[in-house]
């Protein structure tokens, strides 16, 4: 059975200086890492706040880049531990939303956010829609959500075709920003413009 999918994103700029259109909502947001900031600016740029019933956090190199600043700080930083831990990045993205339904945090570099999507996919029943959520940071820092169970102009088809090619997060975010027919994610699955649905 096919699930329909839609896929938003926002190209942000981090650090921001200024305050957030959301900073009175959430405490210490000056010490945010740009996943977390990115998250809750895509939030407040979403055309539908409708809460999901799950959300994956998709968390590519999980938390090796604050682990990284707090070791160099000498270990001594509270405000950098706290985004030492992987689930963190979520919290002010959740206080936004005023949601408290189940969170998943998947890591699986360099496609973690093709893990999610499968894991995702092989759990939408009914009415049910489900989010994965995450960041990016390339040449430029991306925040993204993966809308599975609403109509969209995507589509996840169960797959028997088998590839050994490896479809990574980049391939993955690349073929969402410009759709164009199919792509067999290997994870049992293939995304596809909702025109291309047998």
């Amino acid at each position: 059975m096919a699930v329909t999918c839609s896929f938003d994103f926002l190209e942000f700029a981090f650090p921001n200086p200024e305050p957030p259109s959301w900073h009175a909502q959430v405490e210490r947001w000056y010490q945010m890492d740009s996943a977390s900031y990115g998250l809750c600016e895509l939030w407040t740029k979403m055309p539908d706040q409708v809460a999901p019933s799950l959300i994956f956090l998709a968390s590519p190199s999980g938390c090796n880049e604050m682990d990284q600043q707090f070791i160099k700080s000498g270990a001594a930083s509270p405000s950098k531990f706290v985004y030492t831990l992987p689930s963190t990045r979520s919290s002010a993205l959740l206080q936004l939303m005023n949601w408290q339904g189940p969170l998943f945090c998947v890591q699986n570099d360099p496609s973690t956010i093709v893990s999610a999507l499968g894991e995702a996919a092989a759990l939408v029943e009914g009415q049910q829609t489900i989010w994965i959520v995450g960041s990016q940071h390339t040449d430029q820092n991306l925040a993204f959500r993966i809308c599975l169970g609403n109509a969209g102009s995507l589509a996840l088809q169960p797959s028997k075709a088998e590839t050994t090619d490896v479809v990574t997060d980049v391939q993955l975010l690349n073929w969402l920003k410009k759709p164009s027919s199919s792509l067999n994610l290997n994870t049992g699955w293939i995304l596809q413009t909702s025109g291309g649905l047998a």
